[in-house]
């Protein structure tokens, strides 16, 4: 967000936030399948939404986000 200058809540909501979360996807095209990114947005953040991934740890964000 901060890279392309907009607001974090304009790229991803919270709820999407939480899906990508439990959906612990690998790649792109897997996080290009979780409902509410798809294949523009997952090309275009996907490394660092798939670095942020694998830095936290699987059930470490769950429950942050309503």
């Amino acid at each position: 967000a901060r890279a392309a200058r907009v607001a974090p809540e304009a790229v991803l909501t919270d709820h999407v936030l939480v899906r990508i979360a439990r959906a612990r996807p690998v790649s792109v095209d897997e996080l290009a399948e979780v409902r509410g990114v798809g294949t523009i947005l997952a090309h275009r953040f996907g490394a660092a939404i798939l670095a942020a991934l694998e830095a936290e740890p699987a059930g470490a964000g769950e429950g942050r986000a309503t």
